[in-house]
């Protein structure tokens, strides 16, 4: 009977710190991508850039100039 419950509770254990360590994982992956997405929000609400603070909004509408934002103003 001893060793039933130490091997059910090992069995517990090890299936909390597994799953622990994968939703850990998980979670940083979806707090990235909303990251992104939080960011952009942001800067569409405030009309410039959060970024480098430069404006995206001329009369015509919203414009979006993708070398100020990259290396070497690659995509």
């Amino acid at each position: 009977m001893l060793e039933f419950v130490i091997i059910l509770l090992s069995a517990f254990l090890i299936g909390y710190f597994v799953g622990k360590c994968v939703g850990c994982r998980q979670g940083m992956v979806e707090g990235k991508s909303a990251a992104v997405l939080i960011l952009r929000q942001k800067s569409f609400e405030q009309g410039y850039c959060s970024l480098c603070k430069a404006s995206g909004v001329v009369e015509s509408g919203i414009v979006s100039n993708h070398s100020t934002h990259t290396k070497d103003g690659e995509w």
